[in-house]
């Protein structure tokens, strides 16, 4: 086929394809007032339903869930008859009868005071204080915490009587002959803090942890060995201690404890020993001292060195009973007592 009869033919059909787009629009100029015409609503809605059958309403029948649960679930179908249940037979209730508590003197009460009187043991008496809660809640009044020499606990610890009350404590006894008594001491004392202050070599002798309660003038604390925490900001220093302390004081400070001096940054002033390193367990960390404190002063005496620290304390040992150290951290400051040991 050559280019000419391609043209002829590509003729024609566009002739062909005018001629047809010519009768469309012929035929809808014809047809327009027809296409115009408006039609109703429900001329509409009869065409569409013209021929189209409505489905049946779906049945529903709804059955309780128990029902299905005792069909399909609790009905046995194996066939099996139903066993036979055992006839059982109701025992009475036996209690197992126990023995006296043994619970540790120490769990059940604490002494606040005790007053031995040598020449008639039966006025010596002690001042406690309840710990257990069924003791706490039998005695509530001030009169009921006093116990004297063969006076019994009560309720379930009625077993439990004092046998014998002494300056260091008091000796408690029990109805079962296999326990051995049991001696529940008496708290340090040291001066200002929990404990217990006491007269000893005299005919009465009084120890007291509660300072509501009058003691004698004449009183001697017991010395501690080793140091004690009297509360969050007061330390007994021990009588073994201090001497640990003054006889290897160099050696502490050079194995235990790094420091440097501390210096106000606003002038360049010393303002103390500000303590870098404390070793666990050591006499430093036992006296309450950790990383980061600064040591400000000693009694009012301002601390610039660790050899005029020394020198200060080892001057005034012999007339001081009672050291004020004056501490700084993180900008607050704070102060920790040390009382001086107790000698016997």
């Amino acid at each position: 086929m050559n280019i000419q009869n391609i043209k002829a033919l590509s003729w024609v059909a566009a002739l062909g394809m005018g001629g047809y787009l010519g009768y469309e629009v012929w035929h809808f100029l014809e047809n327009r007032p027809v296409y115009q015409d408006y039609v109703r609503q429900d001329e509409l809605e009869a065409v569409l339903r013209d021929g189209i059958e409505e489905p049946e309403e779906i049945r529903r029948e709804v059955v309780d869930s128990k029902e299905i649960m005792a069909v399909f679930h609790k009905m046995d179908w194996t066939g099996k008859p139903e066993p036979v249940k055992p006839v059982v037979v109701q025992q009475k209730d036996t209690q197992v009868k126990r023995g006296p508590d043994r619970t540790p003197v120490e769990q059940l009460l604490e002494i606040q005071l005790v007053q031995v009187d040598k020449g008639n043991p039966e006025n010596s008496l002690a001042i406690v204080k309840y710990l257990h809660k069924e003791l706490k809640a039998r005695h509530t009044a001030p009169g009921e915490k006093i116990l004297k020499t063969g006076q019994a606990l009560t309720g379930k610890f009625a077993h439990v009587s004092v046998k014998e009350i002494q300056p260091d404590g008091l000796v408690f006894t029990f109805d079962d002959e296999e326990r051995e008594d049991e001696l529940l001491e008496s708290p340090v004392w040291v001066p200002s803090g929990p404990g217990i202050a006491y007269v000893t070599e005299e005919t009465k002798q009084v120890r007291t942890a509660n300072p509501r309660i009058p003691t004698l003038t004449n009183y001697r604390p017991t010395s501690v060995k080793e140091t004690r925490q009297v509360n969050r900001d007061t330390w007994q220093i021990g009588t073994e201690s201090a001497r640990q302390i003054g006889e290897s004081y160099s050696t502490i400070l050079s194995r235990d404890i790094d420091y440097r001096v501390a210096r106000d940054p606003r002038d360049g002033s010393v303002k103390g020993l500000q303590i870098t390193k404390v070793a666990a367990g050591s006499v430093p960390a036992q006296h309450g001292v950790s990383s980061g404190e600064i040591l400000k002063s000693i009694n009012g005496h301002k601390v610039t060195s660790v050899s005029d620290a020394v020198s200060y304390v080892k001057r005034e040992s012999d007339t001081t009973e009672e050291w004020i150290a004056v501490f700084e951290k993180q900008g607050r400051e704070y102060t920790r007592t040390y009382r001086s040991p107790i000698e016997e």
